[in-house]
């Protein structure tokens, strides 16, 4: 197996040496210096303390499992010290008093179930239902203070759920504004504060699409709806609950793409607190709700959601954040649309088994197969059986495309249709031609201008596509990525250029509201956001008024109601033309950057399409082929390689859609597992700097133990860490044989597998398998 080499950061060599006693050698480049909300500070340390509620899950009333007997445990064992709860959007129609509609467990069993958990509750109030209102917000303040496990120091509220949000259910006048809700939700605060000042409440706090697309995608402004909440109701709040899901629908997405989401988060993190700063210095952040995507998408339940639950939650814990909140303890019983971390068990197909129809040697990343139909790409599957077993994930399955554009002689990267049936390794047939796969780009795509493009203009603006199961035209269509070849417009009037940066398509498509005057700066429409496409105007976006051949092109700078009478939309310059009622208003999107300005005008419909940045071959083409001609790969695409050889007649095990027994942990619930050895109460933990994009590092210090958790993110390769020798001896053991515990967990092995390591072996270094999380833990 191929294996790459880097140099333990300095980082890790720093927290080494802290196991004899030493403090952090000065913090880590770049380590978190916020301590919002911590306690137990050490001077001079960089890092963040952590308090007992660092891991949060979400629960809710509407669980049937949340009171199974085996739960309690397993949050325990987690580390987890914070359930929120009636669960998400339920929240804003639910009444704690009847435990309705249509809950399973009421408050006072949810205490009972937190108390054999030592855990804290986290607590959504109504905001959304007038008909109930603060007064009986503040009588579940003072109800939860009445058990003995309650306590103010541990325990969180927050009013509302995501109320920023078109989605949520909200009965106040002008709802879903930063106007009505900080309005609105100050007596909540008042009312609930006053119930026990020690309260600590807080709100939803909205990012933006290009921070959290799960989240922020639907909101039109959320600098407005956070300036305007903290400027008016600051005083009363506590924390700014922050929802992290980076990825919006569910698109194919390799491991790598799912772990780069995690390099947001310092940037985030920043963003948030200086907001917070401005307005509200005590407040602290928390992520209250967490997952890959807001959809069901196949990495949820896959190995990949281990490494990116501990790196996610670790992340914003060692950038600032007082906890941080899986989505959520059960959920469906699909494994390809459940969030859950542990299973819900269920009926649904599977699993499915397939032979070899050849031997497939150590090595191989393909395998020839009697039937591809039950597998799915993304799964970990299972080949061999009995003692002879090893776990793979499948890149790709075998199918048949064409080439979108024509090859020459001597190429080695081709243009597809469609990528979907090639990953690395995978045998290929460019017509009558074989060759393997090395590299893969983006199929072709095509779509059209949202907006006119003149002569001299770099940027196009372009409507977008339905990918992934979401039917609407949300995503930019694909094929248009940085160095692919586009043509804009078509025949005589075509031109080609290649694509600099891609940002995002056209989105809100809607109609206005009333007829508009020459010079008015504002327009009404009819609707402002669309909860079935989960798209929005958004501020800064460039905006298109009209159609035809000359439309009214300008920029958004504000963002309020819909109707007639509402407060529209808001442009930066005035218009130069009346436009007539019901004329077509679009958001245009951020679009694609050229490397060349436009030599010709395109009106706005034109086409714009491009063959995409294809597929690279192990060899040249021997002879040409053209455009249509056949593409197909065949077998199972696997990664990593195989580790051992497997004779015709073995088995392979796809799981299907089956989940496994009721309540069995499920792959995000191990990453928590792993994470929660460098979360104990107390705990300093740093974000440490690493010499690879696809490698990630954590370290905490706690009560004379130190943790390193480390993550290799990229599936196909080992890397190999060179420790530095005498430094590694000394800080993990008074003598070279002193042993340190270890915890692994990889695509290869999909469980935590306890062990130990001498000091003097890692003085030699330390290997991590791909797809993988390695802990070591010592005195």
């Amino acid at each position: 197996m191929k294996r790459r080499s880097y140099a333990l950061a300095a980082g890790v060599s720093a927290l080494l040496l802290a196991t004899t006693g030493a403090a952090f050698a000065g913090g880590t480049p770049n380590a978190a210096a916020s301590t919002r909300g911590a306690s137990g500070a050490v001077p001079g340390v960089a890092g963040s303390v952590l308090g007992p509620t660092a891991l949060e899950v979400n629960g809710a009333t509407w669980d049937p499992h949340f009171t199974d007997a085996a739960v309690p445990s397993l949050l325990n064992n987690a580390g987890i010290g914070l359930v929120r709860w009636p669960g998400g959007s339920y929240a804003d129609t639910y009444d704690w008093q009847t435990d309705s509609p249509g809950g399973n467990v009421p408050f006072s069993q949810f205490m009972k179930e937190l108390a054999t958990a030592h855990a804290a509750p986290f607590i959504t109030a109504n905001y959304a239902q007038t008909s109930l209102g603060p007064s009986v917000a503040a009588a579940w303040v003072k109800d939860a203070g009445t058990f003995a496990n309650y306590s103010d120091k541990t325990a969180l509220w927050e009013v509302g759920n995501e109320n920023y949000g078109p989605w949520e259910n909200d009965t106040h006048p002008a709802p879903h504004t930063p106007q009505s809700y900080a309005t609105n939700a100050l007596p909540y605060f008042k009312d609930m504060h006053a119930a026990d000042p020690a309260a600590q409440i807080g709100f939803p706090y909205a990012l933006t699409r290009f921070q959290s697309a799960g989240t922020g995608t639907w909101v039109p402004d959320p600098a407005a709806w956070n300036d305007t909440v903290l400027g008016k109701d600051g005083k009363q709040i506590d924390f700014a609950d922050v929802h992290w899901y980076p990825v919006f629908g569910n698109p194919a997405l390799t491991p790598a793409r799912v772990m780069a989401t995690v390099r947001k988060i310092p940037a985030v993190m920043r963003s948030v607190e200086s907001t917070l700063r401005r307005y509200d210095p005590k407040a602290y952040v928390i992520t209250g709700e967490s997952n890959i995507s807001q959809t069901g998408i196949t990495a949820n339940e896959q190995p990949v959601a281990a490494l990116y639950a501990a790196a996610t939650a670790l992340e914003f814990l060692a950038h600032g954040a007082r906890s941080y909140g899986w989505w959520d303890i059960h959920n469906t019983p699909n494994l390809d649309q459940d969030f859950g971390m542990l299973s819900s068990g269920g009926t649904a197909p599977g699993p499915y088994t397939t032979k070899l129809t050849s031997t497939a040697s150590r090595g191989a990343r393909n395998l020839a197969a009697a039937s591809t139909s039950g597998l799915t790409v993304g799964h970990t599957i299972t080949i061999g059986s009995g003692a002879s077993t090893e776990h793979r994930e499948i890149t790709a399955l075998a199918g048949s495309t064409s080439l979108s554009a024509a090859s020459a002689s001597g190429q080695n990267r081709v243009h597809v249709t469609n990528v979907a049936p090639f990953a690395p390794g995978a045998p290929v047939r460019i017509g009558t031609q074989p060759d393997t796969v090395t590299a893969v780009g983006t199929g072709a795509g095509s779509t059209t201008l949202a907006a006119p493009a003149g002569p001299g203009q770099r940027d196009i603006r372009v409507a977008g596509a339905g990918l992934g199961g979401q039917l609407a035209p949300v995503f930019m269509p694909p094929g248009f990525a940085p160095g692919a070849r586009v043509t804009i417009g078509s025949g005589t009037a075509a031109e080609t250029a290649t694509v600099r940066s891609v940002g995002t398509s056209a989105s809100l498509a809607t109609t206005s509201a009333s007829a508009t005057a020459a010079g008015a700066t504002r327009i009404h429409v009819t609707s402002v956001a669309n909860t079935s496409t989960g798209v929005a105007f958004y501020v800064g976006d460039p905006v298109v008024v009209g159609s035809g051949r000359d439309p009214g092109v300008d920029t958004i700078t504000s963002v309020g109601t819909a109707g007639a009478n509402g407060t529209g939309i808001t442009l930066a310059r005035p218009l130069t033309k009346s436009y007539a009622s019901g004329v077509p208003v679009r958001d245009a999107g951020t679009g694609i950057t050229l490397t060349r300005p436009l030599a010709r005008a395109h009106g706005a419909g034109g086409t714009v399409a491009t063959p995409g940045t294809g597929i690279t071959l192990a060899r040249p083409l021997q002879t040409a082929e053209p455009a249509g001609t056949a593409a197909a790969s065949s077998g199972i695409t696997v990664t990593p390689a195989l580790g051992a050889s497997y004779a015709a007649g073995a088995t392979v095990t796809d799981p299907g859609q089956q989940e496994p027994a009721l309540d069995t942990p499920m792959p995000a619930y191990d990453g928590y597992k792993l994470a929660s050895l460098l979360t104990s109460p107390g705990a300093r933990l740093v974000a440490l700097p690493t010499p690879s994009s696809s490698l990630f590092a954590f370290a905490s210090l706690s009560k004379g133990k130190a943790a390193i958790l480390l993550i290799n993110a990229n599936d196909a390769h080992a890397q190999s860490l060179r420790a530095p020798g005498e430094r590694a001896v000394a800080a993990l053991g008074t003598q070279p044989g002193h042993p340190v515990t270890t915890y692994t967990y990889s695509l290869e092995n999909p469980s935590i597998v306890k062990g130990s390591a001498s000091a003097a072996g890692l003085a030699h270094g330390l290997t991590l398998p791909p797809e993988s999380i390695e802990v070591l833990q010592a005195p």
